[in-house]
C-alpha cells in the first residue's frame, strides 16, 4: 500500500499516511468549501488500510481551524480509525489544540464520545 501525502494550503491542512510504519498525520487549516472532495481519498486510504494495519498505528491531529464541512470528514476519519481499535489492534490518537481553546477541547471530546476512540488531547 502507497503513502499518500498532500501539501497544505491556505484553505487545506498537510496531510502524511505511511502505511508501512503506521503514521497518519494531518496538520493544518481545513476551510473546504468542498471538504468531501478533499478527504475523499484520505478516507478511501484508510478504508484500504484499516484491512491489514500496522502493529502500531499513531495519529496526529493539529487543526488550527477547520469549518464544519470539515469536521464531518473529520469524523468520518475517526470512525474509521476506531475500527482498529475495535478490532484489538493498537492505535494511539494525539490531538494537539492552541493553549486555551476550550472550544475545541470539547469538540475533540464530543468526538472521542461519538466515534468510541480514546483521543488524547493536547494542550499547546
Amino acid at each position: 500500500m502507497e503513502s499518500l501525502q498532500l501539501e497544505a494550503t491556505d484553505k487545506s491542512p498537510e496531510v502524511k499516511l505511511n502505511s508501512e510504519d503506521g503514521k497518519i498525520l494531518i496538520h493544518g487549516i481545513s476551510d473546504l468549501e468542498d471538504a468531501l472532495a478533499f478527504y475523499f481519498p484520505i478516507i478511501q486510504w484508510i478504508d484500504t488500510y484499516i484491512n491489514h494495519p500496522a502493529t502500531h498505528t499513531e495519529v496526529v491531529f493539529e487543526f488550527k481551524y477547520y469549518n464544519t464541512a470539515s469536521a464531518k470528514s473529520i469524523y468520518e476519519i475517526l470512525k474509521r480509525l476506531a475500527e482498529i481499535h475495535k478490532s484489538g489492534n493498537s492505535i494511539k490518537l494525539r490531538w494537539f489544540y492552541a493553549q486555551g481553546d476550550e472550544h475545541l477541547l470539547s469538540e475533540i471530546e464530543n468526538f472521542s464520545d461519538i466515534s468510541h476512540l480514546p483521543i488524547q488531547a493536547i494542550e499547546k
